[in-house]
């Protein structure tokens, strides 16, 4: 099953397959993992739409996880309710190579070799996946950021300034404001990009988003580019938004639903989405997020052998 999985997501998930291959991964799970055996009972879907999906909270009571050990555990942080939850997993190869491709497709040519990091360090935190993803896109970045810390404003200044080649600058949010809190500016080199992600949850800034984009935009230079990246714990896949939208893989479903009777709805609709994955071993799973998206529209199908979008997809607005 996992090297099913595997050559599905280097073919690119073509459409055709994706159904087919996602139900074998639900009877592939129902079989080994108890936990989701129960939650699922006598499901019989026929589709994306119909798959049992998933409260993000149960993370925190359930394990969902198809090998009895667990090669790696990513826990949430817990900032919303007070209780961490954990995504459980065989391995982390799929984790890693599902994550390269999307985001190769979606910021080819991004100088992470140049990375001047504001999340936290998966050397020190493993169980961040966020962390996770960084040290695998970048594996020699630097970090400016320590959990119960903080940001290392000063030393983080310096070295955007002192940047003289295109770097590349991962961050959460609040991070970021953390950041523009202090005094500083940089005009980072062409080719740079920034990358934003995650919201507040309930900490208290002096920025809200929009403002927070724009102070980022001033601050840095002109010549930075700002792009946002959407993901969850529990998730493990990730979209982007470079300009027109969150971006989803092609092995990622979203679907935006009515929360209470799990019916579809029109684009435009700010009602919270639904994911589907079938990506790595064991991880097809239909998962509600609480936080408000928007689905903005559809974008065109690949043009030809030369166009590496993934075909269509449904984009989230921030």
């Amino acid at each position: 099953m996992k090297a099913e999985t595997l050559s599905l997501l280097r073919r690119g998930a073509p459409e055709a397959e994706r159904w087919p291959h996602a139900r074998r991964l639900f009877e592939h799970q129902r079989a080994l993992c108890p936990d989701y055996a129960a939650f699922v009972g006598d499901a019989n879907p026929q589709s994306f739409a119909e798959l049992p999906a998933a409260p993000v909270g149960l993370f925190r009571d359930l394990r969902f996880c198809v090998s009895a050990h667990s090669g790696a555990i990513f826990r949430t942080s817990g900032t919303t309710s007070g209780q961490r939850g954990a995504h459980h997993l065989p391995d982390t190869e799929a984790v890693e190579l599902a994550a390269r491709l999307h985001f190769d497709s979606m910021l080819l040519g991004c100088p992470t070799p140049n990375t001047l990091s504001l999340v936290t360090d998966a050397n020190e935190h493993p169980d961040s996946s966020l962390g996770h993803m960084i040290r695998h896109l970048a594996p020699s970045a630097r970090s400016f950021f320590r959990p119960g810390v903080g940001v290392d404003a000063d030393g983080a200044w310096a070295a955007l300034r002192g940047a003289n080649t295109p770097v590349f600058v991962p961050t959460t949010a609040f991070a970021l404001a953390e950041l523009l809190e202090h005094p500083g500016e940089a005009r980072l080199p062409s080719g740079s990009i920034v990358m934003v992600t995650g919201g507040f949850k309930g900490r208290r800034t002096q920025l809200d988003e929009a403002g927070l984009w724009a102070e980022a935009q001033r601050r840095l230079g002109p010549e930075a580019q700002l792009v946002g990246e959407y993901g969850m714990t529990e998730l493990s896949s990730q979209l982007w938004d470079v300009g027109e939208g969150y971006v989803p893989p092609p092995w990622l479903i979203v679907l935006v639903v009515d929360p209470e009777t799990g019916a579809p709805l029109p684009d435009g609709d700010s009602r919270p989405p639904t994911f589907c994955r079938s990506r790595e071993l064991g991880e097809l799973r239909r998962h509600r997020d609480p936080r408000p998206r928007r689905v903005c529209r559809r974008s065109p199908a690949p043009s030809g052998p030369g166009d590496r979008r993934p075909g269509p997809r449904l984009l989230l607005d921030r």
